[in-house]
């Protein structure tokens, strides 16, 4: 008999099969957040289905460099741990951090009507900009969208406005 149990982690939903130990991932699911299958994982081996079976996965990463920036989660599956997407078609991305099997293994289950896409990485790093980041970036951004609306619809000037602009910058 084949255990079922699903976690839901910021809409997205994870079906755990702990006798297959398998994890699959939603059709509509076009990409995978290491951060929230890591946080799933957690869920489903706490629940009271998954308590009494082997450890799915171990993490490491997350270490704070500074403000904003920390290193990448790697989620290693264990035994044969494997995740599945139930899509039929197009692509399935692997994002913010690595996600690799114990054994060296594929951690997808095969479905070859799907390109996986992992990019792993040996020292990533996940920068999250902070309020005070995306407020200068509005700020620039306006700034130069302010400089370029107000250039003269005439051609012919048109290279004299940029000789301006470079000059004053």
């Amino acid at each position: 008999m084949t255990v079922n149990y699903t976690v839901t982690i910021n809409g997205k939903d994870y079906g755990f099969f702990f006798e297959n130990t398998r994890i699959d991932i939603d059709a509509t699911i076009d990409s995978l957040d290491v951060q929230d299958l890591y946080t799933a994982i957690k869920e489903a081996q706490a629940s009271e289905v998954g308590i009494s079976y082997d450890t799915i996965a171990d993490g490491e990463g997350l270490a704070t460099l500074s403000t904003g920036i920390q290193t990448f989660l790697t989620v290693t599956l264990l035994s044969t741990w494997e995740v599945n997407t139930l899509k039929s078609s197009g692509k399935f991305e692997v994002k913010g951090g690595n996600l690799i099997r114990q054994d060296g293994a594929d951690p997808f289950r095969d479905n070859p009507l799907v390109t996986y896409i992992a990019f792993l990485s040996q020292a990533g790093v996940l920068a999250t900009p902070s309020d005070t980041d995306l407020t200068d970036i509005t700020n620039d951004v306006t700034a130069i969208k302010n400089k370029t609306d107000n250039l003269p619809d005439d051609p012919a000037r048109e290279s004299s406005v940029q000789t301006s602009i470079a000059v004053s910058v």
